[in-house]
C-alpha cells in the first residue's frame, strides 16, 4: 500500500477528536519473565530470526521481485502475495530453515537469551536448493516503501513461518507470532531506544483448536492460563493489521503481505481486463479503513499518531462478501473491519483487554467485536457445550443463530505484564494491566464445517471441469473429427464416487452442484474471484425443499448413487411408479417410551383393524430382524400395518423405508411417520421425561419389558440420549417417508387418536378415508378404543430377575463413580419452584419473573452447591486456609457417599428456603437459610456432617432462573452476596430487589453432581 501523508495542520485539531483514554507503558512487569523481559528487544528477536538455521549451515536464498512471489496461505482465492504496491521497490524474499532447533520455545525470553546471535546478518548468494523437509519453515519478504516524503524510504520485512511447525513441542521458531513485520531503522533517527530493528506490526501468537495440541486440552488449559477469560465470536473473514509506519503514516497489511497483487494479463468472460479487478486484502483493508475513519470524522494521520505514540498494532477482521466470500454471510451493517485486538509491538505477545479494544473501535469507527467475560475455564467449556447442544447462540427473541465458533483469550501463567496508564473521559488517570495472553479456539462442525466442505467440493469439481475442457481443446487442434466430437459432447463429471460421502446432506449437495456445473459452467466464473459461494449455497438450500429434491433423495435412499442426471429410462420408470396407486400403508411412530405410541397403535387396531406389530413381543437377543420380518409379512397380508417400535434412530427408520421399497413391484407402499418431537418448544426435554415416566408408572407392569420402578427413568434418559433427529433432507431413510405427521407427547389419548385419524383421512388410508368430515370417529367406539389401551395386558412378558436388577443398579452407580467423577458436591431436591415464587409475587408485577416464565427458564431440577472442584485447588493469590477447609468438605462428602444408593436415608437432608427472594433484571434466586441432616446415623454407622460447609456466615442460594443461556446461574449467588453487603445494584443487571417470604422446608439428597 501507499502510506497516506497527512494534510497538514487542517487535521491536527485535538479538540474535535474526543480522544480515547491514552495508554502509557510503565516499566513494571510481573511473572516468571520479570527482570529478563527488558532484555528481549525487537533487535534481538530479528537477529534470532536471521540466524535461524545458521547452525545447520542452511543457506539463505534471495530472489528478485517477480521470480517466485510467496502466497498468503490463509486464503484459497484472491490470495495476497508478498509484493508491495506501486510505491514499493526493490522487494525480495528470503527463506531459511532449521529442522531441529535447540531453543526452548515455550519461554520466549529463555529462547532469546540462550541463542548465540550473530553480530551481523547478510544475505548469502543463491545456492543449491535445501532439502524440502527444512527448506520452507521460515520465509521472509523485504519491501521497500516510499511515503509522500521523497527523502524517506522504509524497508519492511515480513516474516512467515510454516503453520505445521508451530505444533511442534518445542517450537522450532524464536517466536510464535503469526504475522510479523519489522523494519531496519537508523539508530539516530526514528528508532526506539537506539535499536537497529523495530517491530512495525505484530499479530497474535499462533493458537489452536481445543484438543488440537496438548496444551489446548480442556484439562491442560487451566495449567497454562488464569482468568479473566474473554470469549469473542470467531470472525469469518481474513486478518488485517493496521500500524503506524511513522507518526504521520499508516501501514495496512494482511497476515503476511503488503500492497497489490502482481500483474496478471488476462481477460474475463465479459472481455474486461482482469488485472483491474485483482485487489489484494491489504488494499481492501485500507479502503475500509478510510471509510471507517470518515464516518467518525477522523484521518489516517490522527490514527497513525495514536498507534505510534503507544506502539500498538490494531488487529481486525476484513469481512466483505462483495470482495471475497468465505462461508457465513455478513449483512451490510456488519461489512467492513471488525476490530478484535490491540497488540503491543513487542517480541512477547501482550494484548490489551477487550474492554479497551471496544472503546478504541467506537472512537475510530471500526466495527466492535462483542465479548463475554468468564471467571474460569470450566465456565467457558460449559458455555461452549451449551452453544453446541443448541446449534448456535440463543438471541433475546429466542432464535438460535449458528456460529463458526469462538476465540478465547486468558492470561498466560507466569507471563510478563505491563501496567497501562490511561485517562478516562473525566480526566482521571487509571491503571490497567496488559498481560501476556494465552489464546485458544472452539470450532463447531455444523453448519460451518459442512458449508466449508461444500465450498471445497465445488472448487474441486470446477477444477475437474476446467481440466477436461482444456484437454478437449487440445484434442480439437488434433483433427477436425476430434474437434467436432469435443464440441458436441457435453462434459460429464463421472469420476466422483458418492458412496465415499458420509454426510447425507453433502451427498445431496454434491449431486446437485455437479448437475449445475454440467448444465452451465459459466455461471460459476465468479468463484475464481472468491465470490458467488454464498449465492450458490442459498440456491441449493432453496432447491432441496422442492419436489425434484424429494425424488433425488428417494433415489439416493434406494442406493442409486450414480452422479449423473437421472437418465431417461430412470425418469420413465419413476413416472410409471408415480402413476400407480398405493395399495399398502406402513405407519411408523418415531418416539421414546411413554409418548403413547403403543396405546395409539392398540386404538387404531381396535377402530380400523390395522395390523399391529410390536417390537417388544420379540424377546430374543437380536430382535430387530425378527421384527422387520413380521412387519413385511403383515404388509403382504394386510393393507395397513402399524410398526410399533421407538424408531428413534436413523438406521431403524431406514430399515423400515427400505423394507417398504422391497415390496415393489408386487405392492406400492406409502410410508407414514408419526413424529413425536423431543425438543418441542411447548415441552422441554426434562418435562417430556417427567411426563413419559409418569405414564410408565401409571401403567405399572402392563408392558412386556419396561416396568415401573425398575430403572424406567434411566431407560427413558438412555433413549433420549440415543435420539437421532428426523431430517428428510439430511437422512435419505427419513426422506423416503412419504408423509410425516407431527405429534405431541402431551396430547391425551383421545386427542392423539383424533389428530392421527384426521391426518390418515387426508392421506387416504383405508378405514379413515371413508369417515365423515375431517375424520370424525364415533364417540362410543373412540371411548372403547381408549379404554382398551388403558386396560390392555401383553400376552407375553419378559421375566424380570429382581436380583439382576439390583446388581444392574449397583453397576450403574459404580460406572458413574468410575467414569464421571463429580464436579461438585451439593444437595439435589424436589421443590415446585414456580409455585413457590408465584405465590410470593402474588399481586406484584416483577419483570424478570414474567420473562423467566415466558422463555421457560425456571429451574426444574434445583440444587445447592456445597463445594466445587475448583474450590479445592489452590490458585495463585488464593486463600490457603479456605482452600484447605474446602478440601476437607470434599473428602468428607466423597467418603460419606461411598457404597450408598441414591435412596439411602443417610444422604437425606432438610433444606429451609427463605426468608429472602432476591433479583435483578437478569437473574432471580432464593436464599437458603438452613441445611441439616435428616438422619443422625447411616446403616454403616457413618454420620453426615454439614457443619461449616456454608462458611462462617452461612448464606447459600438457589438460582431460580436466568433470562438467557449466556447469563450464568452463579449470578444468583452474586446478587444475594451483594444484597447482604448492602449493595444497591449489580454491574450487569441493575437494581437489586428483594422480598421476604415465609420459610419453606423441603427434603433433599446429598449427591456428587456434574
Amino acid at each position: 500500500m501507499t502510506p497516506s501523508a497527512a494534510a497538514g495542520s487542517t487535521c491536527s485539531s485535538s479538540s474535535k477528536s474526543n480522544p480515547l483514554p491514552h495508554p502509557t507503558m510503565t516499566s513494571s512487569s510481573t511473572g516468571s519473565n520479570a527482570g529478563t523481559s527488558s532484555n528481549i528487544t525487537a533487535t534481538s528477536l530479528v537477529e534470532a530470526l536471521l540466524s535461524f538455521g545458521a547452525q545447520d549451515e542452511v543457506d539463505q536464498t534471495r530472489t528478485q521481485l517477480g521470480s517466485q512471489p510467496d502466497h498468503d496461505q490463509e486464503h484459497d482465492h484472491n490470495q495476497d502475495q508478498d509484493r508491495d504496491e506501486l510505491s514499493v521497490v526493490g522487494s525480495s524474499s528470503t527463506s531459511s530453515a532449521k529442522e531441529e532447533p535447540k531453543q526452548t520455545p515455550s519461554d520466549l525470553s529463555t529462547s532469546l537469551q540462550q541463542l548465540k546471535l550473530a553480530s551481523t546478518s547478510t544475505a548469502a548468494s543463491p545456492s543449491t536448493a535445501t532439502p524440502k523437509s527444512i527448506r520452507n519453515l521460515l520465509h521472509s519478504s523485504l519491501h521497500t516503501v516510499h511515503t509522500s516524503d521523497p527523502s524517506t524510504t522504509h524497508h519492511i520485512t515480513s516474516w512467515k513461518m510454516a503453520d505445521y511447525a508451530y505444533k511442534r513441542d518445542p517450537c522450532p521458531f524464536p517466536t510464535r507470532a503469526r504475522g510479523l513485520f519489522t523494519e531496519n531503522v537508523d539508530p539516530n533517527g526514528t528508532s526506539r531506544a537506539g535499536e537497529q530493528y523495530r517491530i512495525v506490526a505484530r499479530g497474535y501468537d499462533k493458537f489452536f483448536n481445543v484438543g488440537e495440541v496438548s496444551w489446548t486440552e480442556w484439562t491442560n488449559i487451566p495449567k497454562q492460563s488464569t482468568a479473566p477469560y474473554e470469549l469473542t465470536l470467531k470472525s469469518n473473514g481474513c486478518i488485517i493489521f493496521i500500524a503506524a509506519l511513522t507518526p504521520r503514516h499508516i501501514l495496512v497489511t494482511s497476515k503476511h503481505s503488503i500492497g497489490p497483487l502482481p500483474a496478471f494479463n488476462s481477460t474475463n468472460a465479459e472481455g474486461r481486463d482482469e488485472e483491474e479487478e485483482r485487489i489484494s486484502h491489504s488494499q481492501r483493508g485500507e479502503y475500509w479503513l478510510k471509510r471507517h475513519l470518515e464516518k467518525v470524522g477522523k484521518t489516517q494521520e490522527m490514527l497513525a499518531q495514536e498507534l505510534w505514540s503507544h506502539n500498538l498494532t490494531a488487529v481486525a477482521e476484513l469481512c466483505d462478501d462483495s470482495f471475497e466470500e468465505h462461508v457465513l454471510a455478513y449483512p451490510t451493517h456488519l461489512t467492513g473491519l471488525h476490530l478484535h485486538g490491540l497488540n503491543l509491538n513487542e517480541p512477547i505477545l501482550q494484548t490489551l483487554p477487550s474492554s479497551y479494544v471496544t472503546l478504541f473501535a467506537q472512537k475510530w469507527g471500526f466495527i466492535p467485536t462483542p465479548y463475554t467475560l468468564f471467571p474460569s475455564v470450566m465456565a467457558v467449556q460449559t458455555y461452549c457445550q451449551t452453544v453446541q447442544s443448541l446449534g448456535g447462540i440463543e438471541q433475546p427473541n429466542g432464535k438460535i443463530v449458528p456460529v463458526e465458533g469462538f476465540v478465547i483469550r486468558g492470561v498466560q501463567r507466569g507471563g510478563v505484564s505491563r501496567m497501562v496508564e490511561f485517562m478516562d473521559e473525566d480526566g482521571v488517570k487509571r491503571l490497567e494491566k496488559a498481560n501476556e495472553a494465552f489464546f485458544w479456539k472452539v470450532k463447531y462442525d455444523e453448519p460451518y464445517l459442512m458449508y466449508r466442505e461444500w465450498r471445497e467440493l465445488t472448487r474441486k469439481l470446477l477444477m475437474m471441469y476446467e481440466k477436461e475442457r482444456e484437454a478437449r481443446s487440445t484434442v480439437v487442434g488434433a483433427g477436425a473429427g476430434a474437434g467436432r466430437k469435443g464440441r458436441e459432447d457435453p462434459i460429464v463429471l463421472d469420476n466422483v464416487n458418492l458412496n465415499k460421502v458420509k454426510n447425507e446432506q453433502t451427498k445431496l449437495y454434491l449431486w446437485w452442484i455437479k448437475r449445475e456445473i454440467e448444465k452451465d459452467y459459466t455461471k460459476f466464473e465468479s468463484w475464481k474471484k472468491g465470490r458467488g459461494i454464498i449465492k450458490t449455497r442459498e440456491e441449493f438450500l432453496k432447491w432441496r425443499n422442492g419436489d425434484e429434491a424429494k425424488v433425488v433423495v428417494k433415489s439416493l435412499a434406494k442406493g442409486k448413487n450414480r452422479m449423473g442426471l437421472l437418465g431417461k429410462e430412470e425418469e420413465e420408470v419413476d413416472e410409471e411408479e408415480a402413476r400407480r396407486e398405493y395399495d399398502r400403508w406402513l405407519i411408523a411412530p418415531v418416539a421414546v417410551q411413554g409418548c403413547g405410541k403403543t396405546a395409539l397403535g392398540l386404538a387404531l387396531s381396535d377402530l380400523f383393524g390395522f395390523a399391529h406389530i410390536q417390537s417388544d413381543d420379540f424377546h430374543m437377543k437380536k430382535s430387530g430382524p425378527h421384527f422387520l420380518k413380521a412387519v413385511k409379512a403383515a404388509l403382504q397380508a394386510d393393507q395397513v400395518v402399524y410398526a410399533d417400535k421407538n424408531n428413534h434412530q436413523i438406521k431403524l427408520r431406514s430399515d423400515l423405508s427400505s423394507l417398504a421399497l422391497s415390496l415393489s413391484p408386487s405392492h406400492k407402499v406409502q410410508t407414514i411417520a408419526l413424529l413425536y418431537s423431543i425438543d418441542s418448544p411447548t415441552l422441554q426435554r426434562d418435562k417430556l421425561h417427567a411426563l413419559c415416566s409418569s405414564r410408565i408408572v401409571e401403567r405399572g407392569d402392563r408392558h412386556q419389558t419396561l416396568r415401573a420402578g425398575l430403572l424406567h427413568e434411566a431407560a427413558i434418559w438412555q433413549f433420549l440420549g440415543q435420539w437421532e433427529a428426523f431430517d428428510p433432507v439430511l437422512n435419505p431413510g427419513d426422506g423416503a417417508f412419504d408423509v410425516v405427521v407431527q405429534m405431541k407427547a402431551e396430547w391425551g389419548r383421545e386427542e392423539a387418536i383424533r389428530e392421527v385419524v384426521k391426518a390418515l383421512k387426508r392421506v387416504g388410508v383405508p378405514g379413515c378415508k371413508e369417515l365423515a368430515g375431517e375424520g370424525e370417529v364415533d364417540e362410543g367406539k373412540l371411548k372403547k378404543a381408549v379404554e382398551r389401551g388403558m386396560t390392555w395386558e401383553p400376552k407375553i412378558k419378559k421375566a424380570v430377575d429382581e436380583v439382576k436388577v439390583k446388581k444392574e443398579k449397583i453397576a450403574v452407580r459404580k460406572t458413574k463413580e468410575a467414569n464421571l467423577p463429580p464436579r461438585y458436591f451439593g444437595v439435589a431436591f424436589k421443590v415446585e419452584l414456580e409455585g413457590l415464587v408465584e405465590k410470593a409475587f402474588e399481586g406484584r408485577e416483577v419483570e424478570v419473573w414474567t420473562e423467566l416464565k415466558r422463555v421457560k427458564r425456571v429451574e426444574l431440577n434445583p440444587h445447592i452447591t456445597l463445594v466445587h472442584e475448583k474450590e479445592v485447588q489452590l490458585v495463585e493469590g488464593g486463600n490457603p486456609e479456605m482452600t484447605a477447609e474446602k478440601k476437607k468438605h470434599w473428602e468428607r462428602f466423597a467418603n460419606h457417599l461411598k457404597g450408598k444408593e441414591e435412596d439411602d436415608e443417610a444422604l437425606k437432608v432438610k433444606v429451609v428456603l427463605g426468608p429472602k427472594i432476591v433479583w435483578d433484571s437478569r437473574v432471580l434466586s432464593v436464599q437458603v437459610s438452613s441445611i441439616v441432616p435428616s438422619s443422625t446415623e447411616a446403616k454403616d454407622g457413618s454420620v453426615l456432617d454439614l457443619d461449616g460447609c456454608l462458611g462462617k456466615d452461612p448464606v447459600a442460594h438457589l438460582t431460580v432462573g436466568t433470562i438467557r443461556s449466556d447469563v450464568r446461574p452463579v449470578e444468583g449467588k452474586w446478587i444475594l452476596d451483594g444484597w447482604i453487603e448492602g449493595e444497591k445494584q449489580t454491574k450487569e443487571g441493575g437494581d437489586i430487589n428483594f422480598i421476604e417470604i415465609e420459610p419453606v422446608e423441603c427434603e433433599g439428597t446429598l449427591a456428587g453432581l456434574r
